[in-house]
């Protein structure tokens, strides 16, 4: 387990388990055949599939800022313009 720590309390924010090796070698397999994919999808679709994904993280701004805050100390201000 990797866990992230507030370096303001030494608490836990978050705990990731680890991946092993089979899991890892079939997860780059399946990212191949989606690569593939996305290049060969009109670059309408692609840029549509983008615009979601940014109205999405606008959409969990603060949520994701105060994430951030709690990893790396800096402000929820500084954060949020980087989302």
């Amino acid at each position: 387990m990797v866990e992230t720590i507030n370096p303001t309390t030494g608490k836990p924010i978050e705990r990731i388990a680890y991946t092993i090796a089979p899991e890892i070698d079939e997860r780059l397999t399946r990212l191949q055949k989606t690569q593939r994919a996305w290049g060969a999808a009109p670059i309408e679709a692609r840029a549509a599939t983008l615009r979601e994904v940014a109205r999405r993280l606008r959409e969990r701004r603060d949520t994701l800022a105060e994430t951030a805050v709690r990893e790396d100390r800096k402000s929820t201000r500084l954060n949020s313009s980087h989302i």
